[in-house]
């Protein structure tokens, strides 16, 4: 029941067009299908950190500081000794905080774990701290039906289909989803004016799904006088995937009965039959600007390797220049994942965690 209309329609169309399909797994327990799934679950079904580890964690004594952002370290030699940071209540009143530290665990992402390292100068003698960042680059395709769909209706990401377990060659997932007609107006050209009014009257009609690959980590995160500063651009060998998706995306909409397929292009682009695919999704070239691209998981920045000159982070999760310091988040990827990186990141977590407690 937690596989909505749309979802439905992905799997049909799939198995039709023989591209693999399934329903997603999803960390939840019985799903109240509110469709909120993006801006938080407000019946907290959703099996986030707000209902797990914080609350196991505080069970077993942990004391949580909320919005306390971490500032600085104070080093002595290659160990942090305490960490310290601001605090802001609710009213944005703030105040220090210090916290003496045997071990660091730093875990606030690909973004901010890179940036908190380069602020304070620490840890990068291999140079790779902020290099290596990829972003899952994602697309929005919509098929538009003569039914109507309501896509954002129920659960939010409910089945997946495509060639996910080859990602160097033109490997790629697809996954059926929808947020609301607010979001459908910024991930396809509806137009303006009568043209736009009467494309939104029709979201309700829309199939819609998003793309994922596996990108090669070819961007940068870095501090630029204080701020900080994100380079990516789609990169040449992954715009092949993108197309192969955009091509596996289009097929299955139109076996699943869709009579127009809507590209994710700056400029509005469609497919009007399913003998127009191949001539379409050829055509398209990679460029700036081009299409209207999303990223949901940034990853690397703090590459895991056993090389100290060639990466951050230590097969055990240590920092290479630092003998108190793990990092467990998905900065450490060495390479980027095709699929969600939820799984991988609790599992490299839990893996790092058994690495700190057999050192004692």
């Amino acid at each position: 029941h937690e596989v909505n209309y749309n979802g439905r329609l992905l799997i049909e169309g799939a198995r039709k067009v023989g591209i693999r399909a399934a329903p997603i797994s999803r960390n939840i327990k019985d799903c109240a299908l509110t469709g909120h799934c993006i801006s938080g679950c407000k019946t907290d079904r959703k099996q986030s950190m707000l209902v797990t580890y914080l609350p196991w964690a505080s069970e077993l004594g942990a004391k949580i500081l909320s919005g306390t952002r971490a500032e600085s370290f104070d080093v002595s030699g290659r160990r942090i000794t305490a960490v310290n940071a601001v605090a802001t209540d609710a009213n944005g009143k703030t105040k220090p905080v210090r916290i003496e530290a045997g071990l660091v665990v730093v875990a606030a992402g690909a973004v901010q774990t890179p940036l908190l390292f380069q602020k304070n100068k620490l840890g990068n003698s291999s140079g790779e701290i902020g290099r290596n960042f990829a972003c899952h680059p994602s697309l929005a395709v919509f098929g538009e039906h003569d039914k109507d769909i309501y896509a954002w209706v129920g659960s939010t990401l409910t089945a997946q289909a495509g060639d996910w377990e080859d990602p160097l060659k033109g490997g790629y997932l697809v996954e059926a989803g929808m947020v609301g007609p607010m979001i459908t107006s910024t991930w396809i050209d509806g137009g303006i004016g009568r043209e736009f009014v009467e494309f939104m009257e029709n979201s309700k009609k829309f199939q819609a799904a998003i793309t994922l690959i596996h990108d090669h980590n070819v961007g940068r995160v870095y501090l630029d006088g204080g701020r900080k500063r994100i380079e990516y651009d789609l990169d040449d060998r992954d715009f092949e995937s993108v197309r192969e998706a955009l091509r596996g995306t289009a097929q299955i909409y139109f076996a699943a009965g869709a009579r127009r397929v809507y590209l994710p292009t700056t400029r509005r682009s469609t497919i009007e039959s399913a003998d127009q695919i191949d001539s379409v999704i050829n055509g398209l070239t990679n460029g700036k600007h081009r299409y209207r691209m999303t990223s949901y998981h940034p990853q690397g920045t703090m590459r895991m390797g056993a090389d100290p000159a060639k990466s951050v982070v230590a097969p055990d999760g240590r920092c290479h220049d630092l003998d108190n310091v793990y990092v467990p988040d998905a900065s450490l990827f060495p390479s980027s994942l095709l699929v969600n990186p939820q799984v991988t990141v609790y599992t490299m977590a839990s893996y790092i965690a058994d690495q700190i407690s057999a050192r004692g």
